[in-house]
């Protein structure tokens, strides 16, 4: 039984529709009480992921995968275009360049060196630039190699020791 500011009373028959409608409202309605879609999403961008953030907050691994979904997807895109960055090399003949994707020589040099199970991610950083990064086993050893993409200029710079022997000959 619903009642009017005006007194008028009225009953509405509840059936699924409207308790699922409910329930997208008062879910929508707990995110922005205690997190933003706005925060969850810089806080995927930074890093953290939804079952993280989702124990940090007490909301739903569905509900935080909602809003970080189009993050997920931006942080793919980087990624592959980190990948796809073209770079020029010696040749196999003298005086000669041939022109390879950054993403290629990194998994041929992974390959060679007999390292398993890599992983791609990025993270963003202050300003327009992203840190690119490869996790991946040598061994029985975790190692990370770690480049600053700027996606307006198109430039990669290892950042650290690892990232520095995978891009040099």
């Amino acid at each position: 039984i619903l009642e009017s500011a005006a007194g008028e009373k009225f009953r509405l028959l509840i059936d699924d529709e409207l308790r699922s409608a409910t329930r997208r409202v008062l879910s929508v309605k707990a995110v922005t009480d205690s997190i933003s879609p706005r925060e969850i999403q810089q806080q995927i961008r930074s890093g953290v992921s939804p079952s993280h953030l989702a124990t940090q907050t007490g909301i739903s691994v569905e509900l935080i995968e909602k809003f970080a979904a189009p993050v997920i997807d931006e942080i793919a895109y980087v990624v592959a275009s980190a990948k796809a960055i073209r770079l020029s090399i010696a040749g196999a003949r003298p005086n000669t360049t041939e022109h390879v994707e950054f993403g290629e020589v990194i998994s041929g040099r992974l390959r060679a060196s007999g390292a398993s199970s890599s992983t791609w991610n990025a993270v963003k950083l202050d300003g327009s630039a992203w840190r690119v990064f490869i996790n991946f086993t040598l061994g029985d050893q975790s190692h990370e190699a770690a480049w600053v993409f700027e996606p307006r200029k198109l430039t990669l710079a290892p950042e650290n020791d690892m990232a520095i022997r995978l891009s040099t000959e």
